[in-house]
């Protein structure tokens, strides 16, 4: 849908104030406020898949924003790229990508769609040269998703390349694989866990002997994962990762590394 711009110079280039799942593939953004906006609104397939985001400096806000507010949307989200999302500099309220499941909601990423055919997941983005790489946000909702071959660097707000929020709900990753987040100017990797939220990054390979046992595929993908391995969160001005848990009943719950990997963090 299209809607005016009021005093901004750009409007969305994809926007939904409703949807009932998406398919948003192959494109070129440029010259926006967001590149896609979309709100999705009950059960559904959400694909966002090789695409561009190439902002406009302090005009572009987003190169792709997700809202879930009602049932559950089983996502993909993958070989995306976003560049130039800085919004009000300083600091650089721009994000190349957030996704956000809000209060009652959920997004599933694990394995394949309903559809028999889709692969769920957020892997293989890159997002550099924004404020933020990237936000995941749950307000209350659920997240459940894989996460993987992800690109964070250069990016100017001092909140990270990559940032996590949970806020009273819960974000696991099933996996958190080769992910890079170098050279931001605040953080590389911050996990928040709030209002008794948790964020969870768990090894599958219960007793550590390096191969899929029965009983140990908990999301169903046929692999063995091994929780956060393979991190490379180097060169920022702040720190390389920093998790937070804060209020009661909050947690965070993670593996890193593995002795089964060479490459951890």
């Amino acid at each position: 849908g299209a809607r005016t711009g009021g005093a901004l110079p750009y409007n969305d280039g994809i926007y939904s104030a409703g949807t009932r799942g998406f398919n948003i593939n192959n494109n070129s953004f440029v010259l926006y406020n967001r590149g896609v906006n979309v709100t999705n609104t009950a059960d559904g397939i959400g694909i966002v898949s090789t695409n561009t985001f190439s902002g406009d400096g302090a005009n572009s806000f987003h190169g792709a924003l997700i809202n879930q507010n009602a049932g559950t949307l089983e996502l993909s989200f993958m070989d995306n790229t976003a560049t130039n999302n800085l919004g009000v500099v300083p600091p650089g309220t721009g994000t190349g990508f957030e996704i956000i499941a809000n209060a009652g909601s959920t997004i599933d990423g694990v394995g394949t769609a309903a559809d028999g055919v889709t692969t769920l997941g957020i892997t293989g983005n890159t997002a550099n040269n924004n404020g933020t790489g990237m936000i995941i946000t749950e307000n209350g909702g659920n997240i459940d998703t894989d996460f993987s071959n992800n690109t964070f660097n250069n990016n100017i707000n001092p909140n990270t390349g990559l940032h996590v929020n949970s806020n009273g709900g819960t974000i696991t990753f099933r996996s958190f694989d080769t992910i890079t987040a170098s050279n931001n100017t605040g953080k590389g990797i911050a996990f928040d866990a709030t209002a008794g939220g948790s964020i969870s990054a768990l090894s599958e390979d219960l007793n550590q002997n390096g191969v899929l046992d029965p009983g140990e595929d908990v999301n169903g993908d046929g692999e063995l994962n091994l929780g956060m391995t393979n991190i490379n969160a180097s060169n920022n001005t702040l720190d390389g990762f920093v998790a937070t848990s804060d209020g009661a009943g909050s947690n965070i719950n993670l593996n890193i590394g593995n002795i089964n990997v060479t490459s951890n963090i």
